[in-house]
């Protein structure tokens, strides 16, 4: 928690660290977040322009897609070292609300609409994902990536993962 205050130099509220970023990371705000936003709205809290605008973006925003994982990709994501699985689930939750993740890059040969998150922490760390489905963003692999070139057996993983993710939707009628 930090501390927000006015000019003078008085404690408007006790803030979670989100909530002071720019307005492009409005979304990075949780249910609970928001829910104690609006409390701290409704009984009148005076908050300065800036810490208003960034609130109202938040509250602004539809909640999170959820993550689907394919066969073995949340196992596989756990196995990242600690400092690689945060920022995948940075990332992802950037995904999940709409916004690009901060490193990725199109994977078009695996499929129409496969991003590839990109973690670099000492050691390359990959997550491919689609996120153009309404209903959820679906994660079909998370790998080491040990060469600089993507390794010929996870293109064919992703490829094969997407595959039964459109077989699945196709079968429900468009849902997860």
């Amino acid at each position: 928690m930090s501390e927000h205050s006015d000019r003078d130099g008085e404690a408007l509220v006790a803030w979670h660290p989100a909530a002071g970023v720019p307005d492009d990371h409005a979304a990075d705000f949780c249910d609970a977040d928001r829910v104690a936003v609006e409390v701290l709205v409704s009984v009148g809290f005076a908050l300065d322009c800036d810490t208003q605008s960034c609130i109202l973006a938040a509250l602004a925003q539809p909640p999170p897609k959820p993550i689907v994982w394919i066969g073995s990709s949340l196992d596989d994501l756990r196995m990242f070292p600690e400092g690689a699985r945060n920022e995948a689930g940075h990332q992802l939750h950037r995904v999940q609300c709409g916004l690009e993740p901060t490193d990725w890059k199109p994977m078009k040969s695996i499929g129409v609409g496969v991003s590839e998150v990109r973690i670099r922490t000492g050691r390359e760390h990959r997550v491919f994902f689609v996120a153009r489905f309404a209903e959820a963003v679906y994660v079909l692999h998370a790998f080491e990536k040990k060469s600089a070139k993507t390794a010929r057996v996870d293109l064919e993983l992703g490829a094969q993962r997407l595959k039964a993710v459109l077989e699945r939707r196709a079968r429900r009628g468009g849902g997860p």
